[in-house]
Formats: structure tokens, C-alpha cells, sequence
């Protein structure tokens, strides 16, 4: 009888398993993928942009959806024309890349991916001119914001 009772238990913890996970793939993962996932915000990019030459800068972020969701379209070309802008806890050299690589692209619309904490502080990377056009275009959790500015 005990054989018995334990081959029952184990049937019904794999089949408690089973569905669990078809729970989680099918319901929880959904739901709660607008809150931690950076597709939405790279989809809007996509929607948003007029042409290729309307970049995504990735800006001190540091979860690399950016690089799945854009089939590593923000690494192409040398490195000099790269568009992510990141090293953990050194802030200078990282501001100094982004300024370089906007001063060699003045005259168009790009757009940034960053945390929304560092916003005042990307704006105040930017040329004074191009300040006025900042705005954020999709903020969909406090992880994430997009941003576009007229350089």
C-alpha cells in the first residue's frame, strides 16, 4: 500500500509541475513581461523612428535587452559608431563616448534608451540647442524610459 500511495505522490507532484509551469509560461510570464522586459520600449523605437539613420543610443544600461530585441543592430559598425554607451561605475569616460559620438552626429533626430534616474543627467550631456527637444516618448515601468532629441 505504501508503494502504492508513493507512486500516487509522485504522479501528482509531476503533474502539479506540469501545470505550474504552464501557468508560468502561459499566464505569469505575460503579465508581468511589460514590467521587466525592454520589448515594448525597443517595439515603440521601431514604430517611432523615420529612417535607420535614427539611432538607438543605449545609455548605462545594463540588462542587454537591447541587444536581443534590435538583433544587435546597436553594435554594428566600427567602434567608434556604436551606440552603447556603459561601464559599471565610471560614469566619466562613459559621458565623454556619448559626447564625442553626438558631436559627430549632429543634425538629426536619435533617440536614447535609459534608466529613468539618469535622465537629468543625459540631458545634460547634450548640446544646449538640442536640450529643448528632450522628451520622453515611453516610460513603462521604472526601469526603462525612451527618450527622442532633435541633435
Amino acid at each position: 500500500a505504501r508503494r502504492r500511495q508513493a507512486r500516487a505522490a509522485v504522479l501528482a507532484m509531476g503533474a502539479v509541475a506540469a501545470l505550474f509551469t504552464l501557468f508560468l509560461i502561459d499566464r505569469f510570464m505575460p503579465a508581468v513581461g511589460p514590467y521587466w522586459s525592454q520589448k515594448g520600449t525597443i517595439a515603440t523605437y521601431y514604430q517611432q523612428r523615420r529612417s535607420s539613420a535614427e539611432k538607438l543610443l543605449a545609455y548605462r544600461v545594463f540588462w542587454r535587452g537591447e541587444n536581443f530585441y534590435t538583433s544587435n543592430a546597436i553594435y554594428e559598425g566600427p567602434s567608434d559608431e556604436r551606440t552603447v554607451f556603459d561601464s559599471p561605475g565610471e560614469v566619466a569616460p562613459v559621458a565623454e563616448a556619448l559626447r564625442r559620438w553626438i558631436s559627430s552626429h549632429r543634425g538629426g533626430r536619435q533617440f536614447f534608451l535609459l534608466d529613468p534616474g539618469l535622465a537629468a543627467h543625459l540631458v545634460s550631456l547634450l548640446p544646449a540647442e538640442s536640450r529643448a527637444s528632450w522628451r520622453v516618448i515611453d516610460q513603462p515601468n521604472d526601469k526603462f524610459t525612451l527618450a527622442v532629441a532633435d541633435l
